[in-house]
């Protein structure tokens, strides 16, 4: 596909997954053993329109989405919300995110540490927060963020 800039009028879902032996219908990968993994892609999708915007492949099979976090950040336009799934949860890329003036919904890690700055709304279903995220460890950055949690179930 041809570069252009994520988000300029568009609502990206962005998803990485690893590509098993349905590869090796094709002449290029008949060589490999069944079960074989066949690389990485990265998928951006346009929400709204239900169309790919940008598709990236590695043939690490083993890599970890975060190896595409560059090729997002090239070309991410400000005001983009990007809707990422856990795969990319990486501080330093949600700082660059922010300072490129875009932002970024993800569902947050079990362990992830933060302080509540201020409540927005809290009601038996909702909880709308500003909280700082992180601890700062390894170089991290801390971020200051809305971090809105919803009841289901017993669940939040």
């Amino acid at each position: 596909m041809a570069p252009s800039a994520i988000g300029a009028r568009i609502d990206p879902s962005v998803d990485g997954a690893t590509l098993e032996a349905l590869f090796r219908k094709l002449d290029a990968r008949q060589e490999r053993p069944v079960g074989a993994l066949a690389g990485k892609m990265c998928l951006v999708i346009d929400l709204v329109r239900q169309l790919p915007v940008d598709l990236w492949f590695s043939e690490a099979a083993r890599a970890f989405d975060t190896n595409f976090l560059a090729d997002l950040l090239a070309r991410l336009a400000p005001n983009t919300r990007l809707i990422l799934d856990r795969g990319f949860y990486d501080f330093t890329f949600f700082a660059q995110v922010m300072d490129q003036g875009a932002h970024f919904i993800t569902r947050l890690k079990r362990n992830a540490k933060l302080t509540v700055v201020q409540r927005l709304t809290t009601t038996d279903s909702v909880c709308d927060l500003i909280v700082w995220l992180g601890t700062g460890q390894n170089g991290a950055p801390v971020l200051k963020v809305r971090l809105v949690e919803v009841r289901f179930g017993r669940t939040w």
